[in-house]
């Protein structure tokens, strides 16, 4: 583990995890983003809404509910933070 003064600074490497949905229209769906860097800071880590309804959570792999995606903000809310 780095030292807590390295863990915040910028780092060229980041990490970015995505949990997919099936959406109604049986394509996947992004439905949440992680995002760290190299000393493991969290960067961006958010819940995001698809833009047409769900037809599978896919639970057991993503930890996701219905709950959790319907109170989400679609992906364009976040864009900015991510690029």
């Amino acid at each position: 583990m780095p030292e807590q003064k390295t863990f915040k600074n910028d780092t060229p490497i980041v990490s970015i995890d995505c949990e997919m949905i099936i959406g109604s229209d049986n394509q996947k769906h992004i439905a949440w983003i992680s995002i760290v860097n190299f000393s493991r800071h969290i960067l961006f880590d958010k819940i995001i809404k698809p833009k047409v309804s769900v037809s599978n959570y896919l639970s057991h792999i993503t930890g996701l509910n219905e709950f959790q995606v319907t109170w989400a903000k679609e992906y364009e809310h976040y864009e900015n933070e991510i690029k």
